[in-house]
């Protein structure tokens, strides 16, 4: 059986782009001069995103819909049978995966470093640095991601010593395609 090795990204979203199309999708109505969206755009827009096939791992070429928190590379064996007279294409689970590639505009990196330098220095950290710092201790890392906004509503994601941080000018931004109403 001849096989292929084919290279896959997959992006995942930032909290604030999918809570901001969520928002979109409750109202079926104009608002403001912004088309709202109808309900189940949101779900096919991360579907298109989910494994997408791509020439190689090179990042100027990657091209990374706006919203993306962080992409993971990775490889699936590819072969082509015939079962009962028909061709069938047939995919190995993931192999090769990368660490995961985060977007640095997407969020503000803490490093374990920095928060406890502020510990010196203010002798009291505030709830919010307490928290990544325990965060950090219970996964054994040394750096953490924080996306959102207001306090209660950030999402934290720790960075393996695989992940990388990757600033917008080392990929090309695209446009999310979202299927906007055209009435």
């Amino acid at each position: 059986m001849k096989y292929t090795c084919q290279t896959y990204v997959t992006f995942v979203f930032s909290p604030a782009f999918i809570v901001e199309s969520q928002n979109n999708e409750q109202f079926l109505r104009e608002d403001g001069f912004k088309p709202v969206l109808q309900p189940g755009t949101l779900d096919r827009v991360l579907e298109k995103y989910e494994e997408v096939e791509v020439a190689s791992r090179e990042l100027k070429t990657l091209k990374v819909p706006k919203g993306a928190l962080y992409f993971v590379f990775y490889d699936r064996l590819v072969a082509n049978v015939n079962h009962d007279g028909k061709p069938v294409q047939m995919f190995s689970g993931p192999i090769n995966e990368t660490g995961m590639f985060y977007l640095d505009n997407e969020g503000d990196l803490y490093t374990r470093a920095e928060l406890e330098n502020n510990r010196k220095v203010h002798k009291l950290l505030s709830e919010k640095q307490k928290s990544l710092l325990a965060m950090m201790d219970e996964y054994d890392s040394s750096r953490i991601i924080q996306t959102g906004g207001h306090w209660s509503n950030d999402t934290n994601f720790i960075l393996s010593h695989k992940d990388v941080l990757v600033s917008p000018n080392d990929v090309q931004m695209v446009d999310t395609e979202i299927p906007w109403p055209t009435d």
